[in-house]
C-alpha cells in the first residue's frame, strides 16, 4: 500500500488557510459593540432601555456608547462604580472620564450630579469641570489623576514629606473657607473629598443637589459646617492627635469667616435702609 504525503508546498498553504481563519475569527470577536442605552419616548423624555442595568453591568473595553443627542464615545475601563453611578475611561481622551447612571432606580443621579456640581461651583468649591452632559443619560467629566482622598491622606499623614503635607494643609484652608457659607453638602465624605496633586488643591469628587445653606441668624460657634460628614474611620493612633489639631484648625477658620461674613451683611443691610430713608 502507497502512503501519501502532504508536500510542503501544501502544508505551508494549509497553514496559511488555518492563520487566515484565526485572524478572521478574532478580528470578528474584536469588533466593537454599537449600544443605545436610551431611548425617546413619545413625550420626548430620554428613558433607559429595558435592559439597561444588565448593558451597563456588562460592558467592556471597545463598547461604543451612542445617545439619543448622536454623542458617541468608547469605554476603555470601569474606574469606580459608587452607590449612584458607574465611573469609566473612555478612548477618545485619557483627560477625561465618563458618568453613567448604576441602574435605572439610579437615573436621576445624572441630574442630581450637575445640579451639584453647579451650585458647589457658584459658590467657590472645587469641583471637577463636566465637559458635556445630557440628563438624564450621561457626563463627561475632567479626570482627577493623581490623587488622595481625604480619608487616605489623614490615615497617612505621618508618611507625607513636611512639604506635600504643608501644601496639602494649606490647600485645605482655602477649601473649607470656600465652605463657609455651607451647613450640608450631600454625599460628602472623607473618601469624596480628593486632594488634587499637580493643582494643590481640595475638591468634591461627586456632587448632589442637595446643598443646605448655613442659617446666620443662629449662633455661628455651634452651627454645622461640612467637617462634620469628614469622619475618618479606622485612624491610626499615632496621627489622632494631628488629625484633632486639623479639625479644630479648620473649624476656627470656618466659624471666623462666617461671623466676618454675618459682619458684612449687617453692614449692607444698615446702608441699604440709610439710603432708602434719606429721601424726602
Amino acid at each position: 500500500m502507497r502512503k501519501s504525503f502532504l508536500t510542503f508546498r501544501q502544508v505551508f498553504k494549509l497553514n496559511l488557510i488555518f492563520a487566515s481563519l484565526i485572524v478572521m475569527v478574532l478580528s470578528r470577536s474584536s469588533v466593537a459593540a454599537e449600544i443605545h442605552l436610551f431611548n425617546i419616548d413619545p413625550n420626548g423624555r430620554s428613558v433607559p432601555v429595558s435592559n439597561y442595568d444588565e448593558i451597563v453591568g456588562n460592558l467592556k473595553k471597545h463598547d461604543v456608547l451612542i445617545f439619543t443627542n448622536g454623542f458617541r464615545v468608547t469605554i476603555d475601563s470601569q474606574l469606580k462604580a459608587g452607590s449612584q453611578t458607574k465611573v469609566f475611561s473612555i478612548l477618545e481622551n485619557s483627560n477625561e472620564v465618563l458618568r453613567l447612571p448604576l441602574s435605572t432606580e439610579k437615573v436621576e443621579s445624572t441630574e442630581q450630579f450637575v445640579l451639584g456640581n453647579q451650585i458647589l461651583a457658584q459658590h467657590r468649591v472645587r469641583v471637577p469641570h463636566i465637559n458635556s452632559f445630557k440628563t438624564p443619560e450621561y457626563a463627561v467629566v475632567q479626570k482627577i489623576k493623581h490623587f488622595v482622598t481625604f480619608h487616605d491622606f489623614i490615615s497617612n499623614f505621618n508618611s507625607y514629606a513636611y512639604e506635600i503635607k504643608n501644601e496639602a494643609i494649606t490647600a485645605m484652608d482655602r477649601f473649607v473657607l470656600s465652605t463657609a457659607e455651607l451647613a450640608i453638602v450631600a454625599d460628602l465624605h472623607s473618601e469624596n473629598l480628593v486632594y488634587d496633586f499637580s493643582k494643590k488643591e481640595w475638591l468634591v469628587l461627586d456632587s448632589d443637589a442637595t446643598v443646605i445653606p448655613v442659617n446666620f441668624a443662629e449662633d455661628l460657634r455651634w452651627s454645622r459646617n461640612v467637617l462634620s460628614d469628614l469622619d475618618v474611620y479606622e485612624m491610626p493612633k499615632d496621627v489622632y492627635s494631628s488629625y484633632q489639631e486639623l479639625m479644630n484648625r479648620w473649624s476656627s477658620l470656618i466659624t471666623e469667616r462666617r461671623q466676618q461674613i454675618r459682619k458684612n451683611r449687617l453692614k449692607a443691610s444698615r446702608v441699604s435702609c440709610e439710603i432708602l430713608f434719606s429721601f424726602p
